[in-house]
């Protein structure tokens, strides 16, 4: 979850296989504005649209053994409030 025309980052994690680990977006798409590292699997960048999408990342380990997962984030045009409004 993130916020329109604010620094967003999340970095991915994966375990087992091996180590070094290169990510890729497989289908979908991350919204607008943020870019991932396939080198360090770093999601970052400033949201320039706001809504739900879904993206496919892949993480590929040494050997070339694959695993796959969906995300569907979402960003929303302006923060919640302290009360959650």
């Amino acid at each position: 979850m993130g916020y329109l025309q604010r620094a967003y980052t999340a970095v991915l994690s994966a375990s087992g296989g091996l180590p070094p680990y290169k990510w890729s977006l497989s289908s979908g798409q991350l919204p607008p504005g943020l870019v991932l590292n396939a080198a360090t699997g770093a999601i970052s960048g400033t949201p320039s649209l706001g809504g739900q999408f879904t993206a496919t990342l892949t993480a590929t380990d040494a050997s070339g053994y694959t695993a796959s997962k969906t995300f569907t984030p979402e960003i929303f045009d302006q923060a919640l409030d302290q009360y959650g409004g």
